[in-house]
């Protein structure tokens, strides 16, 4: 995976901002979401070129959160257009 994610566009981004993992394994722990812990509604979003290991955390979240929407983001990658996010997240708030 990290190969792939070497190649991408993105990874001089990432790079830059390397140096924050430690307060994001911090934050997020072992990376589970413990149960119950989240009682309002969630929108989970992820678009559908995105790796794959980010699928699997949105998937991970809409099974571990009571009553979440996942929803797959046509044509984006992580960096979604406004556009695009635009017309899911109408429809979750209204």
């Amino acid at each position: 995976a990290m190969d792939k994610m070497k190649k991408s566009g993105e990874w001089k981004d990432m790079e830059r901002v390397g140096h924050t993992l430690a307060y994001d394994f911090e934050v997020l722990g072992d990376g589970t979401v413990p149960d119950a812990a989240i009682s309002m509604p969630a929108l989970i979003m992820a678009g559908e070129k995105n790796f794959d290991f980010m699928h699997t955390a949105a998937d991970e979240l809409k099974e571990n959160i009571p009553g979440a929407e996942r929803k797959t983001l046509k044509a984006q990658t992580h960096q979604a257009e406004p556009e695009a996010m635009a017309p899911v997240l109408k429809e979750f708030f209204v």
